[in-house]
């Protein structure tokens, strides 16, 4: 069976995968990350981390240098830092049941 990425699928398959995530680790949240490519990564979360617990991990993955900035938008906003994943979910999620995220970057020095 080909692996299909969430973000392709119809809106009732992406409400099943989000419910069985939901239904399989009820104190996390399913969220999709679009980055500067285009194409979305996806990651459950914890409900009690913080934006910018979810940075730091983005900054590790995408290898970007220290002089560069990470931002967290959802539906054109850029997050705190402080609010925990769950706030924004709880806020934001999509009516499939996942929340989708982009992060942008930009150099902050020099």
């Amino acid at each position: 069976m080909n692996h299909v990425p969430t973000e392709l699928l119809s809106e009732e398959k992406r409400r099943e995968r989000a419910t069985a995530i939901i239904l399989k680790y009820p104190n996390s949240v399913p969220i999709l990350i679009k980055g500067t490519g285009g194409s979305y990564t996806k990651y459950i979360v914890p409900y009690h981390i913080t934006i910018s617990g979810i940075i730091g991990v983005l900054r590790n993955r995408i290898k970007i240098s220290e002089a560069q900035a990470i931002y967290l938008t959802v539906n054109n906003k850029i997050l705190a830092g402080s609010q925990t994943i769950g706030e924004v979910h709880n806020k934001e999620q999509s009516p499939d049941g996942f929340l989708y995220l982009t992060y942008c970057y930009e150099n902050v020095f020099g």
